[in-house]
């Protein structure tokens, strides 16, 4: 007897600490992986494609928002100060000191090398005392028809926001498949190597690209539009006379009859961030879905290889909105300590105190590194795009938001989501298909209890390696792969840089 119970104690041991094991998708280091897989390669999301921020910004012109008349804590209002500081020409450090602010307006940050740099972010302060809809209304309606404002899911006090308008490539000769390192065209681009290239495509009557970007099982689609537009981006590694060679393989099929256009991206603002400070807002009572007041952070449009990094968002309705490429939000903090939440009647919608978080939009974002101590109605969003990574997050009870319209093949790795009951509450407007495109991968993801996957959330080709499942059983039938155990490496896209950049 005595043997058999020291038996059962050493194989409990052994379960409990059992080394985790390697997915048939990438092994320990890739070694499995193929790019006909439901795998995709993440490896250039961020910020110069995937390299660190920069630590030395000596070089930049340092100014400060004293030189333009800025005084923390007068209670006082400093947005002409600041306005006019965000007009220095050239590459600048505006440097904000220790204190609290008080402003009313958007900054505009439209020039490339503008660094907004507080002392810290416990120590700089940006108390906006109004939200977007007062200061500039912009009344509309959501997808139902119920009266809201834009301010819901766009638009930040801190607005980083450029364009990208550059000459149309030529066409395309042939269809290039997803995994594909090249594009073939009819005549030689006038490129150099080194180049971005921004390749857009339309959904077009017969919504085939869609199609696709579900992998076949889009769901019902009779509210998308032709012109609802799908964006990837990729640099140009050799130029072979009517051929580009690219330095990551497309993230979905190419085809030149899905309204193709590819040009150079190059946007207008690139290389500028904020750093090193809080952005606050008043006390409030929220309230609730589509009665928000514009209370946004940060947003950044069209524009690529800025950043945002050491940030407390404070009481906001949302946080960062990105649709831009390549950029990198890091060291994030979400909380709302003097908002007054929903009430917890909803087990999605409940208890939330404001309605979007991080939301990714563009393409190759990457956000890292992220703490909501509150819950959103949709802390994570992505929607119509492709390329983004959140990794090494927590919060109390994430929920990842697939907004409809096809978001495919964005990496979700190594996060805590807390409780676990709102794992991918979504939404979404009707008949724009179902929450999620194919390749979306979601790896090592923990939670204080098995998370619910609706089988109807996406097409099966998706991957669902180191998330423990409650009905896995119903996914496994319907052909999902999943792995409920965590895997090696911890971190897809990490692995996935040390891979990919060394061959």
């Amino acid at each position: 007897m005595h043997y058999l119970k020291a038996l059962a104690l050493l194989s409990l041991s052994i379960s409990v600490h059992a080394e985790p094991e390697v997915s048939p998708l990438w092994g320990q280091a890739g070694e499995k992986w193929s790019p006909q897989s439901t795998l995709p390669d993440f490896s250039r999301a961020g910020y110069l494609d995937g390299a660190d921020l920069p630590s030395d910004l000596s070089s930049l012109k340092l100014v400060s928002v004293a030189e333009f008349g800025a005084k923390p804590d007068d209670q006082q209002d400093d947005t002409a100060a600041f306005r006019k500081a965000l007009q220095t020409k050239g590459s600048v450090v505006i440097f904000i000191p220790e204190g609290t602010y008080l402003l009313s307006d958007r900054l505009p940050i439209t020039s490339s090398k503008t660094i907004l740099r507080g002392e810290s972010k416990d120590k700089t302060i940006l108390l906006f005392t109004k939200g977007l809809e007062e200061v500039d209304p912009k009344p509309t309606q959501n997808s139902g028809g119920t009266p809201t404002t834009s301010y819901s899911w766009s638009g930040g006090f801190i607005d980083l926001r450029g364009s990208n308008k550059h000459p149309k490539l030529p066409s395309l000769s042939h269809t290039a498949k997803r995994g594909s390192l090249q594009l073939n065209f009819k005549e030689a681009p006038k490129m150099n190597e080194g180049d971005r290239i921004l390749i857009r495509q339309y959904a077009g009557k017969s919504l085939e690209l869609v199609k696709h970007l579900y992998a076949g099982d889009p769901g019902e689609l009779d509210n998308m539009r032709e012109r609802d537009r799908f964006s990837i981006v990729a640099r140009i590694k050799k130029i072979q006379g009517n051929t580009l060679h690219l330095d990551r393989r497309l993230l979905c099929d190419v085809n030149p009859e899905w309204g193709t256009v590819i040009t150079k991206h190059d946007p207008s603002v690139k290389f500028s961030g904020i750093e090193n400070l809080s952005i606050a807002f008043p006390a409030h009572r929220y309230g609730g879905h589509f009665r928000e007041k514009g209370y946004n952070a940060i947003n950044l449009g069209n524009v690529s290889d800025c950043w945002v990094r050491n940030i407390n968002i404070i009481n906001a309705d949302s946080g960062i909105f990105c649709s831009g490429s390549h950029c990198t939000i890091q060291d994030l903090t979400i909380s709302a300590p003097n908002v007054e939440g929903t009430p917890a009647t909803n087990a999605y919608t409940g208890d939330t105190t404001g309605h979007h978080g991080l939301t990714a939009g563009g393409t190759c974002n990457l956000f890292s590194n992220f703490h909501f101590e509150t819950k959103f109605i949709h802390d994570l969003t992505v929607s119509h795009s492709s390329g983004n990574v959140f990794m090494d997050g927590k919060g109390v009870d994430l929920s990842i938001d697939h907004h409809k319209k096809a978001p495919f093949a964005n990496l979700f790795t190594n996060i805590d989501l807390g409780d676990g009951g709102r794992f991918l509450f979504s939404g979404g407007g009707a008949k724009i298909g179902r929450h999620s495109g194919a390749w979306q991968t979601f790896w090592n993801i923990r939670a204080e209890k098995p998370v619910y996957i609706n089988k109807d959330f996406g097409p099966t080709a998706m991957n669902f390696v180191g998330v423990k499942a409650s009905n896995e059983k119903e996914l496994l039938t319907k052909g999902f792969k999943i792995i409920s155990t965590p895997v090696k490496p911890l971190n897809l896209f990490r692995s996935q840089q040390e891979r990919f950049k060394s061959h």
